[in-house]
């Protein structure tokens, strides 16, 4: 059984093909059970509890913040997917929540679950 087998992830991401592949990464390698959000994220928050969302970054960083704020609130830890450069203003303005650049692999995703599962068992909600 894999050490994130009982977290349970929703993945928020516009890229259809690219949440498969956070799918299978979840599923196969990490064990996680996981949802990809419909269209509403809000939505999606009420409807279950998640430990972590991973959602990919809009270009606008205000919009960032307030999804990020929503799934904060709703108890989850928040992963960002990002294909903008790592100094762009769209990430600096995420620089209190993980960010996974894109291209990933499943390195990436499984280290990002350990760093949460750690924060978890610590009681610890800083990023």
């Amino acid at each position: 059984m894999s050490q994130h087998s009982n977290l349970h992830v929703l993945i928020a991401e516009k890229q259809y093909l690219i949440a498969m592949e956070v799918e299978r990464i979840l599923t196969e390698e990490a064990g996680c059970s996981n949802q990809i959000c419909g269209p509403s994220l809000q939505a999606e928050l009420d409807a279950a509890r998640y430990d972590v969302v991973m959602l990919d970054v809009s270009p606008s960083p205000q919009h960032n913040l307030s999804r990020a704020q929503m799934i904060v609130d709703s108890g989850a830890w928040v992963v960002f997917l990002s294909s903008y450069e790592p100094h762009s203003e769209e990430n600096k303005a995420l620089a209190d929540y993980l960010i996974i650049p894109k291209p990933f692999d499943s390195a990436d995703i499984l280290a990002a679950l350990r760093w949460i599962r750690a924060k978890k068992e610590a009681g610890d909600r800083s990023a």
